[in-house]
């Protein structure tokens, strides 16, 4: 048996989801392993679109516009860098 579905990583899932469907193409299992079988896909799909909902948030956060996502702050010149400017001209 497969790790619970809540706790399957994005990649597990989707392997989990290949395996479910070439055994219901196989056309091998019984209505009633079909019917476990596509109860059990039908979960992971969702788990998978939580997933990535979560993904598509934080990705989403940490581009939008705000100083953390422009990046540091440019260096102010001090006095100092100034008046070393103003004896060159």
């Amino acid at each position: 048996m497969p790790k619970k579905v809540k706790n399957l990583t994005f990649e597990e899932g989707l392997e989990r989801l290949r395996e479910i469907v070439e055994t219901l193409e196989s056309g091998a299992p019984t209505l009633s392993e079909t019917i476990n079988l596509f109860e059990e896909g039908v979960a992971v799909a969702r788990h998978l679109e939580a997933l990535l909902a979560d993904a598509e948030t934080k990705v989403e956060k940490l581009t939008s516009a705000g100083p953390a996502a422009e990046g540091p702050e440019p260096e102010h010149e001090d006095e100092t860098d100034q008046e070393d400017k103003d004896e060159l001209f």
